[in-house]
């Protein structure tokens, strides 16, 4: 059809309707009469007898006419209008509360389509009773003027926030706002389904007709338009506001059914959206031809693709194709709100995941991971986990988290914390076959690492001369009495007390070879490691070489000092070695010279050789036994060199 017989073809419609051109997309059309069905379904023929079977009401105010009644009412001001009727606002002192009073506007007040229509619409709204639909508390009769009163709603049209960004009403309202605009069309959703249970259709949804209370108050107002599902009208019947109209609405009411709210509700979401009604044409013509075309909206991209599918979805030209009933589209918009609740916890997330990766390009291999870098990831993954909580099929989530894990698997692997990465890997459930490798590379490195640590804790073992016990030191301590005896034998010999011969002078390498072989028996407790048994295994050879040395001195009956010399020469090497093993280098350096100087001695003193002696080696004990003091006398354990 050319478009120039289309305008022709509605300009008859609205003619035929009796509905003027000059009326704006924005401007709400009210039933030109009230079907004679209608009024017959309430017994009354006439308007008369439908106002007359009214109970009176009192109004009292100025210029108001006043009637006998028991329910008198104080009209206070007009708080608004519509096409058709006005809302006032007035007290009820009976019960001291302040209520709204609708009646007919001045100008059709002698119109009895008028007065039946506020009639119909009380009638209508007193049987909804829901927390989003306000109570009608009476229809009477003021005068010869039908008077509706309901609830006072004190708080704003939902248009007025729409509409400024800045508004005072704002405050009651917590939360992101447009998820809070969401909130109030879910609620309003829920009007209409109650509504749609009752068998009556609102026909007019849109933010001018939505009161927001307060205290967070949603409530559907101006049932005007109204009807029931059961009622039939000729096709040249329009009712509603253009700029949200659906094209069953456009072309008449014959074809109007739960669906067409839907419709009324999805171009209140496309609103919410794009910030302007569905019908954009600037003439009342143009917005019923935008209408009856109904064509798909092409959203900006900043727009959700499911929230944008939502609501092409609710203005489908086609009502079978719509959102069956305002519930399912409520239900679509919370599942909507999960969505957008997990985009956003995914946002935060990935600023999170950003700070990771940063942390983790600054980890050194083979070291341990910093705690800021476990703080990161633990954030990270619990904010994607959030995300997909609220929407399970959040891809970008899912990604994300994945990519946490993975960052945080590369750093462990780096870490060589083969533990903490399988650990991850088995939470994240994915083993790639890269992963997999690096881990038995890790596993490989750390076994061939505590391999080689168990050989160095055995050298090191080897190499220490100190332990926690006293009973080595002790021993050693105890031993330098042997050697005080030795000097006493001699002083003994020299005072003439005893007499010493070569072969008793077998006496002492034989007590020296027994106590050697002795120790090596109790091992455990005197020389448990390496180098202390090769220092007990030269105690032996020494014992073993003193005794041959005797054994000659015997044979050859040479004087006994000769063979202290030999004893001292021999055992000063083997104080010398000891002290540089378990000792310190100028402790040796002076335990040579000692020994030196005890030689020289007994050349100059034969007859004081063993008193000599005796006292050289029972020093020496003693600082082997300090060398060998137990660790908890301080100092660090000393090392064999």
């Amino acid at each position: 059809m050319a478009a120039t017989e289309r305008l022709d073809q509605l300009r008859e419609t609205l003619r035929e309707a009796g509905i003027p051109e000059h009326i704006g997309p924005r401007s709400s059309i009210a039933r030109p009469e009230i079907e004679r069905e209608t009024v017959a379904t309430h017994n009354c023929r006439d308007h008369d007898s439908l106002l007359d079977a009214l109970p009176p009401l009192e109004l009292r105010g100025a210029g108001t006419r006043e009637v006998g009644s028991s329910h008198p009412f104080e009209v206070l001001r007009t708080v608004g209008q519509g096409g058709m009727g006005r809302v006032e606002l007035a007290r009820q002192p009976g019960l001291d509360r302040e209520v709204a009073i609708k009646r007919v506007r001045a100008e059709h007040a002698d119109t009895d389509a008028a007065r039946q229509s506020l009639i119909r619409e009380a009638r209508l709204m007193g049987g909804l009773e829901h927390p989003n639909i306000p109570p009608i508390y009476a229809l009477g009769r003021g005068g010869d003027e039908p008077v509706l009163v309901m609830k006072r709603i004190e708080g704003v049209a939902w248009s007025a926030l729409l509409a400024d960004a800045d508004h005072p009403h704002w405050a009651a309202l917590q939360g992101d706002r447009f998820e809070q605009h969401l909130e109030i069309l879910m609620q309003v959703c829920l009007a209409a389904h109650f509504a749609h249970s009752h068998g009556i259709l609102h026909l007019d949804i849109k933010p001018d007709n939505v009161m927001l209370g307060r205290f967070g108050e949603v409530y559907l107002i101006d049932w005007g338009v109204a009807q029931r599902l059961d009622e039939r009208h000729d096709a040249t019947t329009i009712v509603g506001t253009p700029a949200y109209m659906a094209p069953e609405m456009a072309r008449g009411l014959r074809d109007v059914g739960l669906r067409t709210d839907v419709y009324l509700l999805g171009a209140t979401l496309h609103e919410l959206v794009t910030g302007r009604p569905r019908h954009t044409g600037e003439t009342l013509l143009a917005a019923l031809i935008e209408a009856i075309d109904s064509k798909p909206h092409t959203y900006p991209p900043q727009v959700h693709g499911e929230l944008a599918e939502i609501t092409n979805k609710a203005c489908h030209l086609e009502p079978d194709r719509r959102f069956a009933t305002p519930l399912e589209l409520r239900q679509a918009l919370e599942a909507y709100l999960h969505l957008r609740s997990s985009l956003q916890l995914t946002d935060a997330a990935l600023e999170r995941l950003a700070t990771l990766r940063e942390r983790a390009t600054a980890v050194v291999a083979n070291e341990p991971l910093p705690p800021a870098l476990h703080g990161a990831f633990i954030e990270c993954r619990f904010g994607f986990e959030q995300a997909l909580e609220k929407h399970d099929d959040n891809q970008r989530a899912r990604d994300g988290l994945r990519e946490a894990y993975a960052v945080m698997i590369d750093a462990e692997l780096d870490a060589r914390n083969a533990g903490a990465a399988e650990a991850l890997i088995a939470a994240l459930g994915e083993a790639t076959p890269a992963w997999r490798e690096r881990l038995e590379q890790v596993r490989a490195a750390l076994a061939n690492e505590a391999e080689a640590h168990t050989r160095l804790q055995a050298i090191e073992r080897d190499l220490q001369t100190r332990n926690e016990s006293w009973t080595r030191s002790g021993s050693i301590a105890v031993g330098s009495l042997s050697w005080l005896a030795v000097a006493g034998v001699g002083l003994a010999n020299r005072l003439g007390w005893i007499e010493v011969t070569p072969f008793h002078n077998l006496v002492l390498p034989l007590v020296m070879l027994i106590g050697s072989l002795i120790s090596l028996t109790q091992r455990d407790q005197f020389f448990n490691n390496r180098v202390l048994k090769q220092i007990s295994m030269m105690v032996m050879f020494v014992a073993w070489l003193m005794l041959g040395a005797h054994v000659a001195m015997w044979i050859l009956d040479q004087p006994l000092w000769h063979a202290a010399i030999a004893d001292m020469m021999v055992l000063g090497m083997l104080m010398s070695t000891v002290e540089l093993v378990v000792g310190e280098l100028v402790a040796a350096a002076v335990l040579s010279l000692g020994m030196t100087v005890g030689v020289v001695g007994i050349a100059l003193a034969p007859a004081h050789a063993y008193e000599i002696m005796g006292g050289c080696m029972a020093l020496f004990n003693l600082r082997l036994a300090y060398d060998l003091r137990p660790v908890l006398l301080g100092g660090e354990p000393k090392r064999a060199a």
